[in-house]
């Protein structure tokens, strides 16, 4: 349980902002944590304020976590039945191979490369793997490489061949990554660190990077100034970033070669998931914790693990493939302001 996690810490942000340090607005916000609703979660995340720079309008949560609290979820309740990554099953959905955000990164990403291209890549926290499957097919050849903290994805991993680190990502895990990457990916992780952790772990990403190498980072855009009314959970995110304290906390330790909004609008995100979340997350629920959704994932599972039946599926797949044109036409390729996403691409100074 997590009663002492925070005995070191006072319960009021009095600082100033980690990334700028400008002034912390006086106007403090309710942690919402509609989402994650076990015992141990509730411990975790219900305690939480959120506090944000009037400069950069960088947002925090407060207290800080325990490392060993936060590995802890990660590990054993992050896709558990509760929460919206319940059912992100661990093996590479239908579309790994085309799957558009991670298409969107790697494209961009290749446009900063030396000729030579990609020959090492490294995506940190990849799940299952989709985006390094994609990244197999932008990359022909190059090795792929993986930090993934939940063993329910390392099966998966191992079998499309791809080097695995079995751990989360901190900078002393970082210290035991032999290998230097011309490519890494960062996408949708930088977010679920402590504020007063972000330098160093940006700091172990750079320590990453071949001298030529270029480095996708991606967040969630979340403006808490101006819509701060329109969220619907922040859990189990600890720091929330606009676009202006993105560009200053990278700044610090990288050359900043491109910086944008991306994917689709932010308040039309904002009020589609507002409208729509309890229906959804009592979606969620019903099917992560039934009888038939157990069902499903056992027959998926003999799917994949039955060469014949695997091959069908595989003919399947092939037959529903997206178009060239379906992916570059969806969102996440699209840029501008005010979007939900924040995409950047960085090297060393």
């Amino acid at each position: 349980m997590y009663e002492l996690q925070q005995k070191s810490e006072t319960a009021v942000f009095t600082k100033g902002c980690p990334v700028c340090d400008g002034r912390m607005s006086d106007q403090v916000f309710d942690y919402i944590n509609m989402v994650y609703e076990s015992q141990k979660s509730k411990e975790l995340f219900d305690p939480l304020k959120i506090y944000v720079c009037q400069n950069c309008g960088f947002g925090l949560s407060y207290p800080y976590l325990e490392d060993r609290a936060l590995i802890d979820f990660y590990q054993n309740q992050y896709r558990s039945g509760e929460g919206s990554h319940a059912l992100q099953l661990p093996h590479p959905s239908k579309d790994s191979k085309y799957g558009i955000r991670a298409s969107a990164q790697w494209t961009l990403a290749r446009m900063f490369l030396r000729d030579e291209g990609a020959k090492r890549i490294l995506d940190i926290g990849t799940g299952a793997g989709d985006a390094l499957l994609a990244a197999r097919e932008i990359f022909p050849g190059a090795e792929l490489y993986a930090v993934e903290a939940d063993s329910s994805c390392w099966g998966t991993l191992e079998q499309s061949s791809i080097n695995l680190y079995k751990m989360g990502f901190t900078p002393d895990t970082a210290k035991g990554i032999r290998e230097k990457f011309d490519l890494v990916l960062f996408s949708h992780i930088l977010e679920h660190y402590n504020a007063r952790d972000l330098d160093k772990i940006l700091t172990a990403l750079k320590n990453l990077l071949t001298e030529e190498g270029v480095c996708v980072i991606e967040v969630p855009l979340t403006d808490l100034m101006q819509f701060h009314a329109e969220r619907v959970y922040d859990a189990p995110h600890l720091s929330f970033f606009t676009v202006s304290a993105l560009r200053q906390l990278l700044s610090k330790q990288f050359e900043i070669i491109f910086c944008r909004g991306c994917g689709p609008k932010y308040i039309d995100v904002a009020l589609h998931m507002k409208a729509h979340h309890q229906k959804t997350r009592e979606t969620i629920m019903y099917k992560s914790n039934s009888r038939l959704e157990y069902i499903k994932r056992t027959v998926k599972n003999i799917l994949r693990r039955t060469p014949f039946l695997k091959n069908l599926v595989d003919v399947r797949k092939k037959l529903v493939e997206p178009t060239y044109y379906d992916l570059i036409k969806g969102a996440y390729y699209s840029y501008g302001e005010d979007r939900d996403f924040i995409r950047a691409v960085v090297r060393k100074k």
